[in-house]
């Protein structure tokens, strides 16, 4: 598995068939992380980089660090995405709460996760289990996590996803080491950090 961090929750994701960006079309600068380099657009546009192969956008929820509508149709990828406030590719619910989405040669489970923090609750929100191709990724997005949340991952993978990417927050809610040591990843990877020269938040 390629992994290849842009800044804020954008990730892009290659293996196993799959080559996905997820959370990678933004304006992080609204709410005080870093706005889509400029470099990054170039980039996505003339799919040249990592991302001369991309099969389509995966986004976690409508919050402006981790999703910008008018940003993604100014750019005319022409590519399927999915999200909570976008649908434009072919899935299905597998169990309640669990939809599976076709995007290219990708394995993709949806999950319906609550968005952490009591003002952001009711904020529609997804994390996403992907298959790529040495095992399951699980990119959590902004949800709450602990036990039960690793208990549901095990259940759904078989086995323990072998990466995960969880943002500071998390880790500093008493339930995200928790969840950490009851899931079992190798893999931890920290992201959702704005550049360092426009870190505001003191993240």
């Amino acid at each position: 598995m390629k992994l290849f961090y842009t800044v804020n929750s954008g990730v892009y994701l290659q293996g196993g068939g799959a080559a996905l960006l997820v959370d990678g079309i933004h304006r992080g600068e609204k709410v005080a992380f870093s706005p889509m380099p400029d470099r990054l657009k170039e980039m996505l546009r003339a799919r040249t980089g990592p991302f001369a192969h991309l099969d389509g956008l995966l986004f976690t929820h409508g919050h402006p660090d981790h999703f910008d509508p008018e940003e993604l149709r100014e750019m005319k990828l022409d590519l399927p995405v999915y999200g909570p406030e976008v649908e434009d590719a072919l899935s299905r619910t597998v169990l309640p709460g669990v939809t599976q989405v076709f995007i290219g040669r990708a394995s993709i489970l949806a999950l319906d996760t609550v968005h952490a923090g009591a003002d952001f609750a009711q904020v529609p929100h997804r994390s996403y289990l992907i298959h790529t191709g040495d095992g399951w990724t699980f990119v959590a997005g902004d949800a709450c996590l602990g036990p039960d949340e690793a208990a549901r991952l095990r259940t759904l993978c078989g086995v323990p996803p072998k990466t995960v990417l969880v943002n500071p927050c998390q880790l500093l809610d008493p339930l995200g080491p928790e969840f950490l040591r009851a899931l079992g990843p190798e893999r931890v990877f920290l992201y959702h950090l704005p550049l360092r020269e426009e870190d505001r938040l003191g993240c």
